[in-house]
């Protein structure tokens, strides 16, 4: 009993400043936040109807164009070397930015949507890489030729992880 009293007293004196602390940085008005990505400076923060971005902490946010004119249900994003992708649930397909939104494009590869749902992508030195349900898709030249680099011989999740 002594040393939990210790213990107790111990964690008593220790400075608030060594203890994490979370602050709420506040989030577009989009709805419901389903994805973050930052790159250097920039937030992204995904929401099922746009994709937004802050260049200040969080202060202030603006949606990346183009992104509110994409269907609805978009569930996850990835940015690499300039180009956005989001991916649509309901439809299950990737659309790509290599401007700023202005412009869009579906990535349209009848080899990895006729293979189950897409259930996540993730991109990184000009590769994109999506998984569905069965197979994982490498892409070389972002989104415009597709390979399969590895079957899946159960259902599992899989997750790319990347630093």
């Amino acid at each position: 009993m002594r040393i939990i009293n210790v213990f107790i007293s111990f964690l008593y004196f220790i400075p608030i400043s060594l203890i994490a602390q979370f602050q709420d940085m506040g989030g577009p008005g989009g709805g419901q936040v389903l994805d973050v990505v930052f790159v250097n400076d920039t937030v992204y923060t995904l929401t099922s109807a746009s994709l937004f971005y802050s260049v200040n902490d969080a202060n202030s946010w603006r949606v990346v164009p183009g992104s509110n004119d994409l269907p609805s249900q978009l569930t996850n994003v990835s940015i690499d070397n300039g180009v956005i992708y989001i991916s649509v649930n309901h439809r299950n397909v990737i659309f790509k930015s290599e401007n700023f939104g202005q412009s869009w494009t579906q990535i349209a590869d009848d080899v990895f949507y006729s293979q189950g749902d897409i259930e996540g992508f993730e991109s990184f030195n000009d590769t994109l890489y999506i998984y569905s349900t069965t197979d994982v898709f490498m892409s070389p030249d972002r989104g415009t030729n597709f390979s399969v680099i590895e079957h899946l011989n159960q259902s599992f999740p899989f997750i790319l992880v990347h630093n």
